[in-house]
């Protein structure tokens, strides 16, 4: 299975389909401009999440995320899949 881009860790699992399906994806970035451009790429739109006390950053990060959930300084590992249709918890 190839990476998405050298920086990114991709994990896929379908055990029913036995087809690769992406249900988490991390990337290490330099600024906010290429976390959103990652994001809006590689993102399924359920949730994603932010670290920053900035609260202007955490507002360009909201209104540039296509997204069901965006958290700021919180997990989302028990952001609720079943909610949207795409399963257990996530």
């Amino acid at each position: 299975m190839s990476a998405i881009d050298a920086q990114a860790m991709m994990f896929f699992a379908n055990e029913k389909l036995l087809e690769p399906v992406k249900i988490s994806s991390v990337k290490i970035v330099n600024d906010l401009n290429s976390a959103i451009k990652h994001i809006n790429k590689y993102s399924s739109g359920h949730t994603e999440a932010i670290i920053t006390e900035n609260k202007s950053t955490f507002k360009k990060f909201y209104e540039n995320i296509d997204s069901a959930i965006i958290l700021q300084n919180a997990s989302t590992q028990f952001a609720d899949g079943g909610e949207f249709g795409f399963g257990a918890e996530i």
